[in-house]
């Protein structure tokens, strides 16, 4: 572990990152709680099901040169972003026949549709805002897919912690305007 903290310029190594699996794990699963429970969707996948397809798909140790620690949670947050994101567009392309939009995107008859119509239209407002303002999506991403709080966040991406606070303040009104406006 302490290899881990102290990666140096080479990074974290695939050794490292072994060591780190249970560790891994267990933020993983509380990240997904806490994602899923936003939601509180009765469609929407269990935890174990989310951590598993995230790790499986986005954290390989031999995928990534790891700078440190937070830039393994910071991935594996985008990469169980990505899962969710996946998953919704493959249901909802199969609901709404190859992906058409419709004026009622939710099916009352389908619980799951509700949960994935959400998760795509947080994804589509978060896209927006990254064209829009690079910085404030990246402060929104870290602050809500990662858990990070707002001095991990400056320390993540070397500003001050007021500038954290005031991206995603400015980034939370922005998701709501898109929503609103939608």
């Amino acid at each position: 572990m302490e290899n881990a903290d102290n990666a140096g310029a080479d990074g974290i190594g695939p050794d490292a990152v072994a060591d780190l699996h249970p560790e891994v794990y267990e933020r993983l699963k509380a990240l997904a709680r806490s994602l899923l429970a936003r939601s509180a969707s009765p469609g929407q996948p269990g935890v174990t099901s989310l951590v598993n397809e995230t790790y499986l798909r986005g954290l390989q140790p031999s995928q990534y040169r790891l700078r440190d620690r937070k830039h393994l949670f910071r991935l594996a947050a985008r990469a169980m972003r990505c899962v969710l994101v996946d998953a919704a567009r493959h249901h909802m392309a199969a609901k709404r026949g190859g992906g058409r939009r419709t004026e009622d995107p939710v099916d009352a008859e389908d619980p799951r549709a509700h949960f994935h119509f959400e998760i795509l239209a947080a994804e589509e407002a978060l896209t927006e805002l990254a064209r829009l303002s690079p910085r404030q999506a990246e402060v929104f991403q870290l602050r809500h897919y990662s858990n990070l709080n707002t001095q991990e966040v400056a320390e993540t991406l070397n500003i001050s912690p007021s500038t954290v606070k005031r991206d995603f303040a400015e980034a939370g009104r922005f998701m709501v305007r898109w929503r609103r406006g939608r």
